[in-house]
This record gives C-alpha cells, sequence and structure tokens, in this order.
C-alpha cells in the first residue's frame, strides 16, 4: 500500500507499506534436522519479515520578509524506516535425536517472553532461558523452524538543507543530516544455540559485524 501527497502549502510525503508471509522448507542453514521428514522443517522463511514500513517527509520552510538570504531557502526532510523482526531457530546444540544431521530443535516448555532477567553485561537477554529444555534422547524437539521472531529495525533520519543563491544560475547548498535521530538500539538476532553460555542474548546490531560504516543498527 502506497500513499502519496503531492506538494502541498510545501509539504511532500509518501508513505508505503508492506505486509508479506513467506514459507518454504528450505531457506534456513540450520535445516533439516530429520533428512527423512522435510515437511517437519515448512515454517516461515529464514528472510520473512512480515510488516514493513518507509516513509518520507519534505517540508520547503515559508519564505520570510526579513533577512532573505539568512532566512529563505530553507527545507527539512525526514525519512521513517520500521520493520518487525525476522525468525529465530532455536537448537539444541546437540544431536539428541540420534539423527546425525546435528540440527536438532529444542521443547518449549514455557513462555519465552516472560520473566527475562538481565545479563549483567553489556549484552541484552531476550528470551527466558527457562521456557526451553533438551528433548529426550532419541525424539525431536517440539518447537518448530523459525517459531519465533527476533527484535524489530526502527529508524528516524533527519536532515535540513538551506539553498544558497550565489548567481541567477548557480546555488550552494548547507547542509545538516542525522541517522537514526532517537539513536535506536537496533539488535541483530539473539544466540539461538541452547547450550551456549550466551543463549537468547542480543550481542551484536543488525550489520554490526560490518562495522565500521553506517549501515542500520550501527
Amino acid at each position: 500500500v502506497s500513499l502519496h501527497q503531492q506538494v502541498w502549502k510545501g509539504l511532500t510525503a509518501n508513505v508505503n507499506y508492506t505486509w508479506a508471509h513467506a514459507l518454504d522448507d528450505a531457506s534456513s542453514v540450520t535445516s533439516p534436522q530429520n533428512s527423512f521428514n522435510l515437511r517437519s522443517d515448512w515454517a516461515s522463511s529464514t528472510f520473512d519479515t512480515r510488516h514493513y514500513t518507509t516513509s518520507y517527509l519534505s517540508y520547503d520552510v515559508p519564505k520570510a520578509h526579513f533577512v532573505p538570504i539568512l532566512t529563505n531557502g530553507w527545507q527539512v526532510n525526514s525519512l521513517f524506516t520500521f520493520a518487525t523482526g525476522s525468525p529465530i531457530n532455536i537448537l539444541a546444540g546437540s544431536n539428541v535425536s540420534g539423527s546425525g544431521e546435528n540440527k536438532d530443535r529444542v521443547d518449549l516448555v514455557g513462555d519465552p517472553y516472560a520473566n527475562v532477567t538481565p545479563t549483567g553485561t553489556l549484552a541484552v537477554q531476550y528470551f527466558n532461558k527457562a521456557a526451553f529444555s533438551k528433548p529426550a534422547t532419541g525424539s525431536f524437539g517440539n518447537l518448530g523452524r523459525d517459531a519465533l521472531y527476533g527484535p524489530g529495525f526502527g529508524s528516524v533520519d533527519f536532515s535540513v538543507f538551506k539553498k544558497i543563491p550565489i548567481t541567477e544560475r548557480i546555488n550552494g547548498q548547507f547542509r545538516a543530516e542525522v541517522f537514526n535521530l532517537l539513536n535506536r538500539s537496533n539488535w541483530a538476532n539473539p544466540n539461538v544455540t541452547l547450550t551456549s553460555s550466551s543463549f537468547g542474548q542480543l550481542t551484536q546490531t543488525k550489520n554490526g559485524t560490518s562495522a565500521p560504516g553506517l549501515g542500520f543498527g550501527e
């Protein structure tokens, strides 16, 4: 869905919203847990992002009648990007089933988002560890592939432009731009291995492994 506002009293706006749902049995590098039952891996795709919204606003500040060289030619802009998180595939961390795939998933025994306690470090605990357990030997876990979702993404970028006339045909421009104006922490998915000491913890921002740069989450 797209909503576009043509220039109206100096204001231009564009808002886009996408709802999507992708399903498969093979997009995750962690599948399958059982090569003899691929149907058990049918679930949301690893890249599934259910809701995605982007919008752009631009406003030309009305001209003033005093000190025009300073008060005229201003424009403010903002870009909004918001999205829900991507799927998480929780792994047992050992070959519990005996299948030899080493991709066994866990049993879900409680609410994964309830009673989440702080880690005491810079990492953030995203899951309740007590909500997961290792399946009984020789069996597969009851939690499906990509059954849970990680943190969403949100960013508000802001800019101010000032057009500076130099000659009739030449203009200069002053620009001030701020990325992630609200300084939101955009986390990458947490550690997904039950046997890991950092299981369920958020330790990286999105695209954080490709730093330094100005990528999402940094």
